[in-house]
């Protein structure tokens, strides 16, 4: 069950289903010979192996909305639009895969069959266990080569920034293309789980990177970078709350972080200078004084998100 609560910020600045096959009833161990007018696409070893770890999905992320350039890739005609986004998936295995999704040209509530397209443009081994959290935000977005910024976290404890170029995205679609190079490794390998990741690039620094690394511990650290000289340096770590946390939210300013756990509690952070430090969070929910007066009804929050305008806060909970 989701839950809303709207507020406003401008005091805040101080199935797993597997299907089933019928197992053969023959007595003998048979090879069935492909018939010469099967129309399915036959595949190697590596690419069956590959596609079935994607199949082991637990995180996807997606891009900002990115423009295909027009001189070297000219309009599709199947009614999709030279916009495009980047869809990235991790799964069990420590890889990635990145996916170009193209933008249709319209949409239609009555016509859900509009056409698009999604073309597989990479897949690269991330880290050595499970993926459990993928970050995307673009740097340079009104540049003619925008920088795309990919953060993964493993289970493992892991968390790596990787970084890419537009004009990489959109080169010809090949399964083990790499169009990401490894940019930093912030957190090596540790004890504690990565479960959750928020990366922004305020709109005020474009050039300055912030990301929020969630743990199984209930704990998160806040990485601060300047990426015009590539320098990281690590803001602090804080013990947030008592069970794992589960989501992770900025809003569009950087200023405001806010964390939810397992613990059921929803945390709100303002982050200035270079110190965060926890806030309460209004609320314009009628009858209601703050967020700490809504009804006890759920025990475990899954998940949160932040409107644009930072205007309201999304959380889920069961």
């Amino acid at each position: 069950m989701a839950r809303i609560v709207d507020f406003t910020s401008n005091k805040m600045k101080d199935s797993n289903t597997h299907p089933t096959v019928a197992a053969s009833k023959s007595k003998g161990n048979s090879i069935t010979k492909i018939p010469s007018n099967c129309c399915l696409p036959l595949i190697t070893a590596d690419q069956y192996a590959s596609r079935s770890a994607m199949l082991h999905s637990l995180a996807v992320a997606w891009s900002p909305v990115l423009r295909l350039s027009s001189k070297k890739y000219p309009v599709p005609q199947n009614g999709s639009s030279n916009w495009f986004s980047i869809l990235a998936v991790g799964g069990r295995s420590g890889k990635v895969s990145l996916w170009r999704i193209c933008v249709p040209k319209c949409y239609s509530v009555e016509d859900c069959k509009v056409p698009t397209t999604a073309v597989l443009i990479g897949l690269f081994q991330a880290h050595n266990s499970w993926i459990t959290s993928i970050s995307l935000a673009v740097l340079s977005s009104d540049s003619s080569n925008p920088q795309v910024l990919l953060v993964t976290g493993s289970s493992d404890g892991s968390v790596r920034i990787w970084d890419g170029y537009i004009q990489e995205l959109q080169k010809s679609a090949e399964a083990h293309c790499v169009p990401f190079s490894l940019l930093k490794e912030v957190v090596t390998v540790n004890t504690v789980p990565i479960s959750v990741l928020s990366l922004i690039l305020p709109v005020q620094s474009p050039r300055l990177m912030l990301l929020a690394v969630g743990k199984g511990s209930g704990s998160f650290d806040l990485w601060k970078c300047d990426i015009s000289c590539n320098k990281f340096d690590k803001v602090g770590s804080y013990n947030a709350h008592d069970q794992v946390v589960t989501g992770l939210a900025w809003a569009f300013d950087g200023c405001c972080l806010y964390s939810c756990s397992q613990d059921n509690f929803v945390r709100s952070w303002i982050f200035h200078g270079n110190s965060l430090s926890q806030v309460s969070i209004p609320t314009n929910t009628p009858g209601l004084q703050s967020c700490t007066d809504l009804p006890d009804a759920f025990v475990s929050c899954l998940g949160m998100a932040v409107s644009p305008g930072n205007l309201v806060v999304a959380m889920v909970q069961i």
